[in-house]
């Protein structure tokens, strides 16, 4: 096992000053899998590299040492504490995978393997939690998606080929709390409520769409899905990457297939169709989006991408990995997510006093459902008694005053 080498002490996070030492998860830090050009089982290595977006530097965080091997997709815990990473595992002696939970320090273990139920776990980020922090994980060897119960126990088959499905894929959820999956194999983006019926979203197939790799939300709704091309023929080389933006159509609402707009593509031509992967970060406001790009050292890069105008710029290359790979393939990204503001009691609308503006935002959204992704509606729950009704108006009412 390797030490992770950090300061012992330094202020991290935008919205707090926070202490953080060493052994840590750093606010702000985005964590990336990355896989040599064949798997572990070839004699090639795979890692989960640590990259401080402010400075561009990166850091190995786990190694082949780390009970890596064909190492995908990552995700933090609902609690922050652990980062999930999905693995699919051996082909020879041939087994089923795992998925391991990370400390900060970077020591992992395994907490599911195929006696659990999987069957090869493999998608750029093909786990998800929901807000009842039940744990789904896409399963290739079966085309289903597995829904593990927050609380433990067994899973149960949450989706499968009959919601169309097929093999590997990204999961990202929208904030009405359906599940999305993009499947390059599938070619095509499902829906899936949360009573498990798959529906078709959009299909993106070769030519300029591309194949869907990738799905990830932004704070407001908006869904943004990666392809890769063969046959772009706009684009040197007939090969490139490109992301889609489809709007939201409201907090409860799925997003709007007919709204599919291009947002930004080409990045290396010549890398499409390897492995990215994307996700959002709600502090930063922007999209991050790991490719292979040979133009850059050690063949891998991550850009920040503005997910209104498509804008981009290079925030870190993969030079942690110099001289230890062959090839890079982006397989996994999550960002650690910055602190909160410490809550007041009564201050719906967090601007740091209690007065007749937290009174108004908790009027206006009386009714609305609790517990179903909108931050709004559960932020106007100030008794939190699942329903936001004129007892939460007095809650406030009583707190008049500024927050200490």
């Amino acid at each position: 096992m390797k030490t992770r080498i950090n300061p012992v002490v330094l202020v991290c996070g935008l919205s707090v000053a926070t202490t953080c030492v060493a052994g840590e998860f750093i606010p702000g830090h985005v964590y990336i899998a990355v896989e040599d050009l064949e798997p572990c089982d070839f004699g090639f290595e795979e890692w989960i590299i640590e990259i401080d977006p402010d400075t561009g530097e990166s850091t190995i965080f786990a190694d082949p040492s780390d009970d890596l091997c064909i190492v995908n997709g990552l995700r933090f815990t609902p609690d922050g504490m652990k980062l999930r990473v999905l693995n699919a595992g051996h082909q020879i002696p041939f087994d089923l995978g795992w998925v391991l939970e990370f400390d900060g320090d970077g020591t992992g273990n395994r907490i599911l393997d195929g006696d659990d139920g999987l069957g090869r776990p493999f998608g750029f980020n093909g786990l998800a939690f929901d807000t009842a922090e039940n744990f789904y994980v896409v399963n290739p060897f079966h085309s289903d998606i597995l829904r593990f119960p927050a609380d433990g126990g067994e899973a149960t088959v949450f989706a499968d080929f009959n919601d169309g499905l097929v093999g590997r894929g990204a999961l990202d959820f929208a904030p009405n709390g359906d599940l999305f999956y993009a499947g390059d194999l599938a070619e095509s983006v499902v829906r899936i409520t949360p009573e498990g019926e798959g529906i078709l979203f959009d299909t993106l197939i070769g030519g300029d769409e591309g194949n869907p790799q990738n799905v990830t939300f932004d704070s407001d709704g908006n869904l943004f899905v990666g392809t890769f091309s063969h046959m772009a023929s706009n684009e040197a080389n007939h090969q490139r990457y490109a992301i889609y933006r489809y709007d939201s159509t409201g907090p409860r609402s799925p997003p709007d297939p007919d709204s599919r707009r291009l947002l930004v593509a080409g990045f290396d031509d010549n890398a499409a169709p390897l492995p990215a992967a994307l996700t959002y970060s709600p502090e930063r406001g922007a999209l991050y989006f790991a490719v292979n790009n040979s133009s850059f050292p050690d063949d891998g890069v991550l850009y920040a991408i503005d997910p209104v105008t498509g804008d981009y710029d290079v925030v870190a290359d993969f030079s942690a990995l110099a001289g230890l790979v062959q090839y890079v393939n982006p397989t996994g990204i999550a960002v650690y997510p910055e602190p909160l503001p410490e809550l007041c009691e009564g201050d719906a609308n967090l601007d740091g006093t209690v007065d007749p503006l937290d009174s108004g935002f908790v009027l206006a959204r009386f009714g609305c459902a609790v517990g179903v992704g909108d931050d709004d509606c559960d932020a106007a729950d100030q008794n939190g008694d699942g329903a936001v009704d004129p007892l939460d108006v007095g809650f406030v009412l009583a707190r008049f005053g500024p927050c200490p």
